[in-house]
């Protein structure tokens, strides 16, 4: 089972204090509530596990990257939007996971196509597991497979 979880306001958040017009606002970014040992237990559990970044600019994927790592979040591949790829969903269907964890987005509006969003394609099969903006991963069940019960 492939878990791709999102990083911006899903696994990640702004720091307290930090601005983001700072040049390294991505890389002060901490953990949300429970997401670095929900994703470690996940792994534990078999399952493979990807992350999936807003940022498109390399500073700022390279910051996200160096978080992960600063805070011991689970190995796995980081993706973001390659040029042609204006949605989300874009990047997903290339990425083909079982289990697609994201946030609400509702502090930018939502899911909407301005911030870029469209929905999945249904023949996918691509489950999309919706939680809180911040509200961190420490909510969700601790085995993988409870996910596609969800």
């Amino acid at each position: 089972m492939l878990i791709l979880v999102f990083t911006e306001g899903t696994a990640i958040m702004h720091a307290p204090g930090s601005k983001d017009d700072e040049k390294d606002f991505f890389k002060r970014h901490i953990p949300t509530k429970g997401a670095v040992e929900k994703i470690r237990t996940w792994r534990k559990a078999g399952a493979k596990i990807a992350y999936l970044t807003s940022r498109t600019e390399q500073r700022e994927i390279t910051q996200i990257r160096f978080v992960l790592r600063k805070f011991d979040f689970s190995r796995g591949r980081l993706f973001f939007r390659k040029k042609g790829e204006h949605y989300y969903n874009d990047v997903v269907a290339r990425i083909g996971p079982d289990v697609w964890v994201d946030d609400d987005c509702a502090g930018i509006g939502g899911h909407s196509p301005e911030n870029g969003y469209l929905p999945l394609n249904p023949s996918l099969k691509i489950l999309e597991v919706i939680i809180p903006e911040f509200g961190g991963l420490e909510n969700l069940p601790d085995n993988p497979e409870e996910l596609l019960k969800i």
